[in-house]
């Protein structure tokens, strides 16, 4: 018969607490583990959509352009002269695509009837991520520029779209065989310059125009 002393069970007892208490810790650490990698998945699928989003409007602007500055054209128009591209290369001029009630594409004007200038917007091109980066850049790029998508509760604003030209050094009447566009598609909460934690990377994409 083996007898157990009140020590030995108090020591067994104090092994058995320490022993429950480690493996509470264990599977603590684990459920933290265990969130973080569902929080990076939501946010990377969250980040995912925000950029499949991102290409189709900056594919969709791109078609948008072409269409408009063929229309340009077919009016017997010179779009250099049109959008006031003559310059001397150093800044881009970006404009806003849109469809009119007609379903007609167009770029945005600053008010109605044909005399309003284009809205548009002058960037150095040696300072354009610092402009885009900036937040209160961003909010008028959102208010102007903004594409609106229509949910289930109500309308919302992610998302801006610009097309942005080199301006370039073109004498009146002259006629450049190509336009160069750019066509800059950012989610308007983000900062614009990385895809990390949240925050989505402006996505370009580049064309040119054959006039």
């Amino acid at each position: 018969m083996i007898v157990v002393s009140q020590k030995n069970t108090t020591k067994y007892k104090a092994m058995g607490f320490v022993e429950s208490l480690i493996a509470i810790i264990l599977v603590g650490v684990a459920s933290v583990i265990l969130m973080r990698i569902a929080a990076n998945t939501l946010l990377e699928g969250v980040q995912n959509e925000r950029i499949d989003k991102m290409t189709q409007y900056a594919v969709e602007g791109s078609y948008m352009t072409e269409v408009i500055i063929q229309e340009m054209l077919a009016e017997g128009k010179n779009p250099v002269e049109e959008l006031g591209l003559m310059g001397g290369g150093t800044n881009y001029l970006c404009f806003v695509p849109v469809v009119e009630d007609s379903s007609e594409f167009s770029f945005k004007k600053t008010g109605p009837g044909p005399d309003a200038d284009y809205r548009k917007w002058s960037i150095p091109i040696n300072n354009f991520g610092t402009y885009m980066a900036d937040r209160e850049n961003r909010a008028n790029l959102g208010e102007h520029a903004g594409l609106v998508e229509e949910t289930e509760t109500r309308p919302r604003t992610d998302y801006f779209r610009i097309v942005c030209f080199t301006t370039i050094n073109s004498m009146v009447g002259e006629k450049p065989p190509y336009l160069y566009t750019d066509i800059v598609v950012g989610h308007i909460l983000s900062k614009g310059n990385i895809t990390k934690r949240g925050n989505v990377k402006d996505y370009v994409h580049s064309t040119y125009i054959t006039l």
